[in-house]
């Protein structure tokens, strides 16, 4: 039977690499993988990144979609306040795509990534994740 598995993708624009975050429905956090990119997940993993690939970074330069339920909430506000005020960061900004931002990096890689899953047969995880590691490969 078929499985879902959730992707959430951190491009840094600097480094012109993106991170992605793979996870089996039965990982996420909420009910049956329903709430798999709401805001305590999205927190959880931008936390993660945050901490592993800009630890050094004093200010942080954020852009992210509309989306209410992931993105422009009062929970990832307070998570972005939090870091600040730890110390982790000088300043975070963070700027909301407008509709219809198909032209940013993370869109194009995301696209890049769904054309290689119509061309690759995907039976398992290890599957899912040489899919997303072969589409990363590819040049900007």
């Amino acid at each position: 039977s078929r499985f879902k598995v959730q992707l959430f993708g951190v491009c840094n624009e600097a480094a012109k690499k993106q991170t992605n975050f793979l996870f089996h429905e039965g990982e996420s956090i909420g009910s049956d993988g329903k709430k798999a990119h709401g805001p305590n997940s999205v927190i959880s993993m931008v936390h993660h990144y945050l901490r592993k690939q800009c630890s050094s970074a004093k200010i942080i330069s954020m852009h992210a979609d509309n989306c209410v339920g992931q993105n422009k909430n009062k929970s990832v506000m307070a998570f972005i306040c939090w870091y600040v005020m730890h110390g982790y960061a000088e300043e975070v900004i963070i700027s909301f795509m407008r509709v219809g931002h198909t032209r940013c990096s993370v869109d194009a890689k995301f696209g890049r990534l769904k054309q290689q899953f119509r061309s690759s047969e995907v039976d398992s995880m290890d599957d899912v994740v040489s899919a997303v590691d072969s589409s990363c490969a590819a040049k900007d």
